[in-house]
């Protein structure tokens, strides 16, 4: 499973955990796999509960990874969020998050997370794999909104 797609996975279940406020990230993160019919560690695809995947329709059809680095991301993100958060509001003048949409949301902490945690990959790749997911899941036109929000993070 290579990156792109494990960070897809990761920004799938950092949706999720915005329709599951309060629950635990790991229980999510099981419950999410065993929706999709898969163990921890294994890519799982989904043929018949597609509706499971709440908000991503047909692409929810598709592989989603639990690989390590998936793993890494989704709970690096998780542990980090009040800071990813706060990074944010930073940086989106006249946003407030709930004005985002979820998806947004989510894209930007993941991308965040990785310029600013992760350690391992360059902030110009995180930047540009959250704005091809982002022409993929949210709004058109969307990029252009996280890719400022994005390069100024990344500048700082």
């Amino acid at each position: 499973m290579g990156r792109r797609k494990s960070r897809e996975s990761a920004m799938r279940f950092l949706f999720m955990m915005e329709y599951h406020r309060g629950e635990d990230a790991e229980s999510l993160f099981a419950q999410a796999l065993e929706s999709f019919g898969a163990e921890a560690g294994e890519p799982v695809t989904d043929d018949e509960q597609a509706d499971d995947a709440e908000g991503f329709g047909e692409d929810a059809q598709e592989q989603l990874s639990a690989d390590d680095f998936t793993r890494a991301l989704f709970f690096g993100a998780m542990e980090n969020i009040e800071q990813l958060d706060a990074a944010i509001a930073a940086n989106t003048v006249g946003w407030r998050p709930e004005r985002l949409s979820k998806v947004m949301l989510a894209l930007l902490r993941l991308a965040i997370y990785e310029i600013k945690y992760y350690g391992d990959t360059p902030a110009s790749i995180a930047v540009n794999e959250a704005v091809e997911l982002s022409k993929r899941y949210d709004e058109p036109g969307a990029y252009v909104f996280l890719n400022g929000v994005l390069g100024a993070v990344a500048r700082q």
